[in-house]
C-alpha cells in the first residue's frame, strides 16, 4: 500500500492546517500550492485526489479521459501482455521452487494435471505465456540492434506478429 494512502487522513489534516496558516500570512492561495506539493510527494495516484478539485474550477484545462473510455493502441496492449506474462511466469516459477523447497514434488503434481482433464487448458495456460513473453523479448531485442526500424508502422504489424507467431506456437505445442 503506497505511503500516501496509509497516512492519507493525517497528511490531509496537516496539509490544510499548513495551508490555512500559510494563506492568513501571506494571502496568497496556499491550499492550492500545498495540494500541488502533496502531489509531487505522493507520485501520481495521490495526484487525482488533491489536484482534482482546483484543475476542474480552471475552464480553460481539458479533462482526459477515463482509462476504460482509453482504446489503447495496438502496440501498447502488445507491451502490457508481455509484461503480464512475464509476472504470471515469474509467480508460476516461484510457486514451483516454493514447493519444491517445502518437500513437494512438482513433477508429480504436473503429471496428475496432465493425465486430468485439465490437461490441455493448463498447457495453454503455460505455453502462452512461455511464447508470448519469449517472442515479445525477441521483439525487443530487435528493435534495440536496429532503431531506424522502429517506426510506427513496422511497431504495429511487430505487436500483431508476436500475437500470430505465439497463438502459432502455443497451438503446436497444444498438439505436442
Amino acid at each position: 500500500m503506497p505511503w500516501c494512502y496509509m497516512n492519507s487522513l493525517v497528511l490531509q489534516a496537516l496539509l490544510l492546517l499548513i495551508a490555512l496558516l500559510l494563506q492568513i500570512a501571506l494571502g496568497v492561495d496556499a491550499l492550492f500550492m500545498a495540494r500541488m506539493r502533496m502531489a509531487r510527494v505522493c507520485g501520481p495516484l495521490c495526484s487525482r485526489v488533491f489536484v482534482t478539485s482546483h484543475t476542474l474550477t480552471l475552464p480553460s484545462r481539458p479533462v482526459s479521459p477515463h482509462v476504460f473510455i482509453y482504446a489503447f493502441p495496438v502496440v501498447a496492449l502488445s507491451s502490457i501482455t508481455v509484461r503480464i506474462t512475464g509476472v504470471l511466469l515469474s509467480i508460476g516459477m516461484s510457486g514451483i521452487g516454493t514447493m519444491s523447497l517445502l518437500g513437494g514434488d512438482p513433477t508429480a503434481v504436473m503429471g496428475m494435471i496432465g493425465e486430468s482433464s485439465l490437461a490441455l487448458p493448463a498447457k495453454f495456460c503455460v505455453a502462452f505465456p512461455v511464447t508470448y513473453h519469449f517472442i515479445g523479448g525477441v521483439r525487443h531485442a530487435y528493435w534495440d540492434a536496429t532503431p531506424e526500424a522502429v517506426t510506427n508502422e513496422q511497431v504495429e504489424k511487430a505487436s500483431y506478429a508476436v500475437l500470430a507467431g505465439s497463438l502459432l506456437a502455443t497451438g503446436g505445442a497444444m498438439i505436442c
